[in-house]
């Protein structure tokens, strides 16, 4: 957790890549059913590879999203 100079222990600062995910995570809440590659999410949030990439995989580790053969980042299904 970061703490700027002066702020309390309950107040802090969000990082650009916790941002990122934060809105990666909002869109595919937002939006069941959204399947995307790695280009069209770069092209939808204005990001590069890296900065798209990392996110998306990080939400792969935590089975939030899974990445398909065809590589497209989508939901799992439960059934």
């Amino acid at each position: 957790m970061l703490l700027a100079k002066g702020m309390s222990q309950g107040a802090t600062l969000t990082t650009p890549a916790d941002d990122t995910l934060q809105r990666v995570v909002g869109e595919y809440l937002e939006m069941p059913g959204l399947s995307l590659t790695v280009p069209q999410a770069r092209r939808l949030w204005g990001l590069d590879a890296r900065k798209c990439e990392q996110p998306l995989e990080q939400l792969v580790g935590q089975h939030f999203l899974q990445r398909t053969s065809r590589g497209l980042y989508v939901r799992p299904t439960h059934a």
